[in-house]
């Protein structure tokens, strides 16, 4: 090299010099050494042929570490990899008109349409770290507030305007995955009338095979990291419960990456990880490390770990409080049943011939056997590794005796109630306890998890019906479960809305309208899909939401398909079809 003596490497790509590489033993620091390959960089020999003069891209590495920097970003600036790029990679980057960390700073004004103040809040302050090029971003917005939907607004201007070539869009299990791709299917752009799948490609992936024309790819970090591992296959099965809700033990120790060649870290531009929880960001830290990618957080509860992961940088705070406030979100009373055991834990003497059931935490099977020592464990050990049936039952209970007299005085039936449980098993002992303490039958307390199908039927042969527990062992919503509904039955997608608007005198009308927002640009997709010439057809569908008066017969106020404005004919053929369906 000219003037700065000689680089260890000189890279090539496809026949001409496009980068240098400065190697350094082990016990040495990188950011000494980055004015050296910046040296190497500028100094090639004119008669070197060179994809670009001064060259690009510089590394620096000790072969534990390795850093990047890429000079044709604005206030380029060096970061760490887990490996080196292709050679195709860095080609594709010297023949882009315009860098990704570009055009982060020159997005355009976001169009607000269809966004609650909040959300448009996120995704402004959202970008503006990426402009900063911040490499990791955190988002925390309470539950209820749309926070799968923000993403994909987000993600939508990264793709059409920011330059991504490809977003990774990571789950903790596969039904979160199958909502977030209805999300992207029901997104309709405010720039052009398209849904986000009509204009890119979104691939939710079933297999280990990654299709390079997609521009979005949902999946969970189970399967990734199969992937990265080298599997060809990864069972879907190993893809239904939630990592961060497994028996400890499972994954104790943070999981090791390999270089896979299959799977290059320049693959993804962006990666959004949904649910975050304090697990991701210890064990499976490397998967997440592992592409040379912005990161993105979704969380609704963010701990000190997690916003740790993050240095820092919460770009969005978006409590429940505020959710309130601004009609999002609906307060609700707390009506706290403690007992002793799930406050301070227990413990179980061991007695001569005095048998205890253990129960197998897979197949449930019972066998009875004698403790060796007494058993003594906490509150968090309760339903976990220790159930106390009488425990559960005593929480039951309380709730029937205390049910119309102090915590909704002057009631005379059950109001439809979501009890969250802490696993399968738990929900299981729940629901059979609820039925035998009010004693009823199966159609007043059902179970409904990941694993139940097909569609909870509770939700729809109970429509009317104001005496229904629902047992939920997933910390997903009651909306969350009428999404599911509309992605699997588009038939239902009318009745859900009557269920909402019509079923629930004391329903908090001014968030309402929100909802029904929601679910009637659900139904909007859904029309899309059955007219071949869907995006005009819609335009005849409206909906809004009246508070029933008192005397007066609850039905639904969704109001049908309008008349065309063509003079002289009603409606056509296919509006007349799509009023049917």
């Amino acid at each position: 090299m000219r003037g700065a003596g000689e680089a260890d490497y000189l890279l090539y790509a496809d026949g001409k010099a496009i980068g240098v590489v400065e190697a350094k033993p082990e016990e040495w620091t990188l950011k000494g050494v980055e004015l050296q390959s910046s040296g190497y960089m500028q100094g090639l020999p004119k008669e070197v042929p060179a994809h670009r003069r001064p060259l690009p891209f510089g590394y620096e590495t000790t072969g534990i570490l390795t850093q990047f920097t890429n000079a044709l970003e604005p206030e380029a600036r060096s970061r760490e990899v887990f490996a080196f790029h292709r050679p195709e990679d860095l080609v594709r980057l010297v023949q882009l008109g315009r860098q990704t960390r570009l055009a982060l700073g020159e997005m355009p004004p976001l169009n607000e349409a269809g966004l609650w103040p909040a959300q448009v809040e996120a995704i402004n302050n959202l970008e503006r770290s990426l402009a900063e090029n911040r490499p990791r971003s955190l988002i925390q917005m309470a539950t209820g507030s749309g926070k799968t939907f923000t993403a994909v607004s987000a993600v939508y201007r990264l793709v059409k305007f920011g330059g991504a070539k490809r977003v990774l869009f990571l789950v903790d299990r596969k039904n979160l995955g199958t909502q977030t791709l209805t999300e992207f299917q029901q997104y309709v752009s405010p720039y052009n009338g398209y849904s986000f799948t009509e204009e890119y490609n979104v691939q939710h992936l079933r297999s280990n095979r990654i299709d390079e024309a997609s521009r979005v790819v949902v999946t969970t970090v189970q399967r990734l990291y199969s992937m990265l591992r080298g599997e060809e296959e990864f069972e879907v099965e190993r893809e239904e419960g939630s990592l961060f809700e497994a028996a400890p033990g499972l994954v104790s120790a943070p999981v090791p990456v390999a270089y896979n060649p299959r799977i290059p870290i320049e693959m993804f531009d962006f990666v959004v990880v949904d649910e975050c929880h304090r697990s991701i960001y210890n064990l499976w830290r490397q998967v997440l490390e592992y592409f040379d990618a912005f990161t993105i957080g979704l969380t609704a509860t963010p701990s000190k770990q997690t916003i740790g992961f993050f240095f820092g940088n919460l770009v969005m705070e978006y409590s429940h409080r505020r959710a309130v406030a601004d009609g999002v979100n609906v307060e609700g009373d707390v009506y706290r049943i403690r007992t002793k055991i799930t406050e301070g834990g227990a413990t179980l003497e061991a007695e001569p011939e005095f048998y205890v059931p253990r129960r197998d935490r897979r197949t449930r099977e019972r066998r009875y056997a004698e403790l060796d020592d007494d058993l003594t464990y906490t509150a968090s050990q309760l339903d976990r590794d220790v159930v106390s049936e009488q425990q559960i039952r005593l929480v039951v209970r309380t709730f029937k005796e205390r049910l119309f007299t102090e915590i909704f005085p002057g009631r005379e039936n059950v109001p439809k109630t979501l009890i969250f449980a802490k696993d399968d098993s738990h929900a299981d002992d729940i629901t059979r306890i609820v039925r035998e303490e009010f004693g009823k039958g199966n159609d007043f307390c059902q179970k409904i998890t990941y694993r139940t199908y097909p569609s909870p039927p509770i939700l729809r042969r109970h429509s009317q019906s104001t005496t229904l527990p629902v047992i939920r062992s997933s910390f997903a919503t009651l909306f969350m479960a009428q999404e599911r509904i509309i992605s699997n039955r588009g038939g239902f997608v009318k009745r859900i809305m009557v269920i909402i608007r019509s079923r629930i005198p004391s329903f908090p009308w001014a968030s309402g309208q929100r909802i029904l927002s929601r679910l009637f640009l659900c139904l909007v997709q859904r029309a899309k899909h059955l007219c071949r010439d869907g995006r005009r057809y819609p335009r005849l569908l409206s909906c809004t939401a009246q508070q029933p008066r008192a005397g007066v017969p609850q039905t639904s106020g969704t109001q049908g398909p309008k008349r065309s404005t063509r003079s002289g004919s009603g409606p056509s053929r296919r509006a007349r079809e799509l009023q049917h369906r």
